[in-house]
């Protein structure tokens, strides 16, 4: 029996912000993978598949991203927020190919999963049936529902201990002298064609991703770098997605930083108060308490931010932001805003697509139409 893993966006997928502006839940990357390549990894042997109510973010996903279209099997619907280990997923499909009847997953009593062993013709029937699952089981399962983007670090050590299990340790840096890779408190973990410059410190639980170059002298411990990045300085406890640089000294701690993103040489992140007391962040649509002591910047895609800059404890900056100033920033700047020691200004959305297209081709990679198209319309409702 074919089995279709969908994974799907809850309603509540803005709170994941800044990344949600540009990107799905399932894109969300701790360890060697997104949440959306764990499955696919995990379980090869089933059709792992996504859809969303947010049809511009899914159409520049499947823009970006080959993923198979859905298709009428018996489908394994999933939240695409949700963290699992391998195992855990292994189990949930073998619970799937043993039941003829609904199955709803669920985690300290909220569901977010549910077999329909009856095949589906589209997305929207698929919906229907899973509101009233006919005399469904229930199944109990270990996970992690990720509805805040600092939530992550809390669990990034035990999804780099999952990832471990998955694939082969190897380090591909053996010819250079002087690397440090400390393991007493966790692995770390290389994806293909690393590149690890002398004098450099690694400490554990660490997952560095495909094609990432780490500057000599650096120092990063328990963190996500992701694939294609260019790294330097002190990071700790920090999400690199993807495609970002910081290539010069500069502090960045408990902090998210999506992709393509570029900071310049002595950008660094405060995350800790002076009063040790809990980080309160300003989201667009209210003020929060996270709960936090150490918290520092959750940075939007394609942002940006000049020498020398100074982000303070808990900042929250959106997508195309550019920080221009060499005294604290703010600690709320919008999408598509250049921030200066004086004012915050919307930052035109030609220009801002201008130079991302010409950061993209330097690594190869061309935006495409339906992003493009994603990414002015975040830039029109800034304006609104």
């Amino acid at each position: 029996m074919t089995i279709q893993v969908l994974l799907t966006e809850p309603d509540y997928v803005g709170q994941l912000y800044p990344m949600s502006e540009t990107s799905a839940a399932w894109e969300l990357r701790l360890g060697m993978f997104s949440i959306l390549e764990r499955w696919q990894t995990s379980v090869p042997d089933v059709v792992c598949t996504v859809t969303s109510h947010r049809h511009d973010v899914l159409e520049s996903f499947e823009e970006r991203v080959q993923v198979a279209p859905f298709a009428p099997f018996p489908t394994l619907s999933v939240l695409g927020n949700v963290l699992l280990a391998p195992a855990v997923m292994r189990q949930m499909i073998d619970v799937c190919r043993n039941s003829a009847r609904s199955v709803v997953f669920l985690i300290d009593d909220s569901p977010i999963a549910a077999w329909i062993p009856h095949p589906a013709v589209s997305t929207t029937a698929l919906a229907a049936a899973m509101e009233q699952p006919d005399a469904a089981d229930i199944v109990l399962i270990e996970g992690y529902v990720v509805t805040r983007l600092w939530q992550a670090f809390d669990v990034m050590p035990t999804v780099i201990g999952w990832d471990a299990e998955l694939l082969p340790r190897r380090h591909s840096f053996s010819d250079q002298p002087n690397v440090v890779v400390d393991e007493r408190h966790g692995p770390v973990l290389f994806g293909d064609n690393v590149h690890v410059e002398p004098f450099t410190t690694l400490i554990g639980p660490l997952a560095i991703g495909n094609g990432t170059q780490i500057k000599s002298h650096s120092r990063i411990s328990s963190s996500t770098i992701g694939p294609t990045c260019k790294i330097a300085g002190e990071i700790e406890d920090s999400i690199f997605h993807g495609f970002a640089n910081k290539q010069h000294d500069g502090f960045v701690g408990h902090s998210w930083i999506g992709s393509w993103v570029n900071l310049g040489a002595g950008t660094t992140t405060s995350d800790l108060k002076n009063t040790y007391g809990e980080v309160h962040v300003s989201m667009p649509w209210s003020d929060e308490n996270t709960g936090r002591m150490l918290l520092g910047t959750l940075m939007g895609d394609h942002s940006k931010t000049a020498i020398g800059t100074r982000l303070t404890t808990g900042s929250v900056i959106g997508c195309f932001a550019n920080i221009v100033t060499s005294t604290f920033a703010p600690r709320a700047v919008l999408s598509f805003s250049w921030c200066t020691e004086n004012s915050v200004v919307p930052y035109s959305v030609d220009r801002a697509l201008q130079t991302a297209h010409t950061v993209m081709r330097r690594r190869n990679v061309r935006m495409k139409e339906t992003t493009e198209q994603l990414y002015r319309s975040i830039a029109e409702a800034r304006r609104d």
